[in-house]
């Protein structure tokens, strides 16, 4: 299964850029951050979708947790998580509901950690990276049992 996630995308003029990209997915999860170009892919989507809002899209929807192929994702914007500055709180969290994976943004940093048997991924910022970075987004594959996260520029 390829999954397609994107983080901080704030409504971009060039966001449609993306949306072939989005289709290309089996799955997309959006982070947050970008409320309007998540309508723009629900519009377009044939595939399971799944999003939270971040701090930006004035909602009440920060977290959810699902499972694909024998994984428990848990999926959030990670701004109640302080994400910034660390992600204990996030291993605190995964490690209690059992999730194997961790999808997070608000950073716009793009980072892929493995700790504790724990996938911590973060696919940066379509629309705005920071620290000098380019935007990106990432490509998530499962298959046979194994985990395959790859940052992709934008």
């Amino acid at each position: 299964m390829k999954i397609i996630i994107l983080s901080d995308s704030h409504n971009s003029y060039w966001f449609s850029d993306f949306l072939h990209i989005a289709q290309s997915g089996d799955m997309v999860i959006h982070l947050g951050d970008g409320k309007r170009d998540v309508e723009d892919l629900k519009s377009v989507l044939a595939c399971p979708f799944y999003y939270v809002s971040g701090n930006c899209d004035y909602s009440n929807v920060y977290e959810q947790t699902i499972e694909i192929e024998n994984n428990k994702i848990f999926i959030t914007h990670g701004h109640n998580y302080d994400v910034k500055y660390t992600i204990s709180r996030l291993k605190q969290k995964a490690k209690s509901i059992g999730a194997n994976i961790v999808l997070y943004g608000h950073t716009h940093i793009p980072d892929i950690t493995f700790q504790d048997n724990i996938w911590f991924i973060n696919p940066g910022s379509l629309c705005r990276p920071r620290e000098d970075k380019k935007p990106t987004y990432c490509i998530l594959t499962l298959t046979g049992g194994k985990i395959y996260p790859q940052l992709m520029e934008f």
